[in-house]
């Protein structure tokens, strides 16, 4: 009896000092569920991978279970490390990860290994709702503008919608519309794949036919927005008011087709799991037993301390490091309105802007030839969480470099595009990076080596 009072209580102990390490992530996470439409199915992530801890739990109760506290400690030492690095270098990113390391490494010092394979697809599962996804977004989002384009095209003709494709606009005799990058289908295309793998890890067993419900969930994503996209060109095509405008018609489209869309999915799994072959039932419950499974709770005390002493440690340290505010020695302002060639241009307004920096430069240069280039310099004093120098200056300089379309609803002919080039460079103590990634890096290293006091309330 007291054997397992103190087993809950270090059980106890352990989820309180997990909590307290990543509360600070959790309402981050959050923030970003409902402020990006993009990861607003974040929500249901966490909860779907309790549903299929609690439904695989009888599966894992039959094992023997031999705590591994060595590998344990090394793995939840390893994701509290992250955790605090990405605390002092303003990687909200690194933090967010840490989760999957740190709760890897208390499943596998608390359960073993076989606990940790059982339960791995949860756990990794955790990663879609992660909000790192913008960049392999970014690379899928052109391509499957124009897919979405095509696919539109083709139930147009049949139907005689007179319409053709020029990139990723559908040119129709009163109107053109644009397929943008939010329409593009990849927003839902991720969505749906973070619905899909849970149901399929659920409900079918095979490999093989948790590949084909993966494929058709794609299909069905993509094909589902290009009816989507068809049926706004058939709409405004017979002059529906509001049609391809951003209103209450337009989202009630889209939401039609999407239920379509999970429905179709659903009917294929349903399917999928009917005509799956029965599995030989003996082999499943050769190895469960009424018996409790073992519990090396004897060794638990002081290894268990070490590792709640850990957490303990880490969420002090990230609740109360505050970090090092450096100021500029000149104002931005300084910088000499004639470069070379190049003169400041104060009659032409500068477009270009990042949110949340502390000091800021945005001015306009010409040449002697006409040539114009917008300068921008933002400067941060500190960084802390929704406040890193790489996010919002990566959003602000994609959206610039991107291109801009500004058509006439009713004359296709009016319609053009703006280019605009953009090059970006980070500065990080002296150093000159090329890219976001390098600079977050030589940010943490330069914070742990620097080892930076923290900052009073």
């Amino acid at each position: 009896m007291q054997t397992t009072l103190r087993h809950k209580l270090t059980l106890g102990l352990t989820v309180v000092a997990f909590a307290l390490c990543y509360a600070t992530v959790a309402v981050g996470l959050i923030d970003k569920w409902s402020t990006n439409y993009v990861y607003s199915y974040g929500f249901a992530v966490p909860l779907i991978a309790a549903y299929i801890v609690w439904t695989r739990w009888p599966r894992i109760r039959p094992l023997t279970l031999e705590p591994d506290h060595v590998a344990g400690m090394l793995l939840t030492s390893a994701g509290v490390f992250a955790l605090v690095a990405g605390r002092v270098g303003a990687l909200l990113a690194v933090e967010q990860i840490s989760i999957l390391f740190t709760l890897s490494g208390l499943v596998l010092f608390f359960l073993g290994r076989s606990a940790l394979r059982a339960l791995a697809f949860p756990i990794i599962y955790l990663l879609l709702c992660i909000p790192i996804w913008d960049y392999p977004i970014a690379l899928f989002q052109e391509p499957s503008q124009t897919l979405s384009a095509r696919i539109a095209l083709s139930m147009l003709h049949p139907i005689g919608v007179p319409a053709f494709r020029e990139g990723t606009r559908l040119v129709l005799p009163s109107v053109t519309l644009e397929v943008l990058r939010e329409c593009s289908g990849v927003n839902q295309l991720v969505a749906i794949v973070a619905m899909t793998l849970p149901a399929a890890f659920l409900w079918l067993e095979s490999y093989g036919r948790r590949a084909a419900l993966l494929v058709i969930a794609i299909a069905t994503a993509y094909f589902s927005n290009g009816v989507r996209i068809a049926l706004i060109g058939v709409l405004a095509y017979n002059n529906v008011k509001g049609a391809h405008s951003q209103g209450a018609l337009h989202i009630l489209q889209g939401l039609a087709v999407s239920s379509l869309g999970y429905f179709l999915i659903g009917g294929c799994l349903s399917i999928l799991a009917k005509t799956e072959k029965a599995r030989i039932s003996s082999g499943d419950r050769s190895g469960a037993t009424s018996a409790e499974p073992h519990r090396d709770v004897q060794r638990f005390p002081w290894p268990a301390a070490v590792v709640i002493g850990v957490l303990f440690l880490a969420a002090g340290y990230t609740a109360f490091f505050r970090p090092v505010t450096v100021r500029l020695q000149q104002d931005l302002a300084a910088l000499p309105v004639a470069i070379g060639d190049w003169t400041a241009d104060y009659t032409t307004p500068a477009r270009f802007t990042v949110g949340g920096v502390d000091d800021e430069l945005s001015r306009v240069y010409r040449n002697s030839a006409g040539e114009r280039i917008e300068l921008y310099v933002g400067y941060h004093r500190y960084q802390v969480e929704g406040k890193e120098f790489g996010s919002e200056a990566n959003h602000a300089a994609r959206s610039a470099a991107s291109s801009s379309l500004r058509a006439d609803p009713n004359a296709a002919a009016d319609t053009h595009r703006e280019n605009v080039e953009t090059e970006m460079w980070f500065d990080v103590n002296g150093r000159v990076l090329p890219n976001v990634y390098l600079a977050r890096a030589v940010t943490i290293w330069d914070a742990i080596t620097a080892r930076r006091p923290m900052q009073p309330w």
